[in-house]
C-alpha cells in the first residue's frame, strides 16, 4: 500500500497543470473576444472612412459641376443664371477655387482638398492601428490555445505515468533489501 504523502505528490502536480491550463484557455478566450472587436472596430472605420470619401467626392463634384454651369451661363451673358449657381456652390468651395483667365479652366486649391478628404484620411488610419491590434491579439490567442493543448497533453501524461507507477507498486514483491 502506497502512503498518501507520496499518493498526493502526483495529484498536486496534476492539480497545477490543471489550473494552468484553466488560465492558458481563460487567456485565449480574452485574446480572441479582443481580436474579434478590434476586426470589427477596423472594418467599422473603414467602411465610415469610404463613406466619409465618397462625400466629399460628391461635394467636390457637385461644387465643380455647379462652376461649370455657372461659367457657362456667364460666357452667354446669362448674370442671373449663373449668379444662382456660383451661389449654390458651398462658401468653402467658391473661396478655394482657381480660375485661368486665359483658358477658363479651373481647379480647386489642393488645401481644400486635402481638408475635404482629412476625415476620411484619419478614419483610414483608425482602421489600421485596429486591424494591427486585431492581428497582434489574434496571435496571442493562438499561442495561447496551442499553450492550453500542450498543458492539457502533459495532464494526460503525468496522470498516466503517475497510475502506471502506482499499479506497479501495488503488484510488485515486495523487495528483500527494503
Amino acid at each position: 500500500m502506497t502512503s498518501e504523502k507520496s499518493q498526493g505528490k502526483p495529484y498536486r502536480v496534476i492539480v497545477a497543470l490543471a489550473a494552468a491550463a484553466s488560465i492558458s484557455a481563460s487567456l485565449a478566450g480574452y485574446f480572441s473576444s479582443e481580436a474579434l472587436a478590434n476586426y470589427s472596430l477596423s472594418n467599422t472605420s473603414q467602411l465610415a472612412g469610404v463613406s466619409e470619401a465618397d462625400f466629399a467626392t460628391q461635394i467636390v463634384l457637385r461644387d465643380e459641376a455647379l462652376y461649370f454651369q455657372a461659367f457657362s451661363a456667364f460666357y452667354r451673358n446669362e448674370t442671373n443664371l449663373g449668379n444662382l449657381y456660383y451661389g449654390m456652390m458651398t462658401e468653402e468651395s467658391s473661396q478655394n477655387l482657381v480660375v485661368d483667365e486665359e483658358s477658363g479652366a479651373f481647379h480647386f486649391k489642393s488645401e481644400y482638398l486635402n481638408k475635404m478628404y482629412e476625415d476620411a484620411d484619419s478614419l483610414e488610419q483608425l482602421a489600421v492601428d485596429k486591424l494591427k491590434l486585431a492581428e497582434a491579439a489574434d496571435r496571442y490567442a493562438r499561442a495561447f490555445i496551442i499553450m492550453t493543448s500542450s498543458i492539457s497533453a502533459a495532464i494526460v501524461v503525468f496522470g498516466e505515468i503517475s497510475r502506471v507507477r502506482a499499479s506497479a507498486k501495488s503488484t510488485s514483491p515486495p523487495s528483500p533489501i527494503s
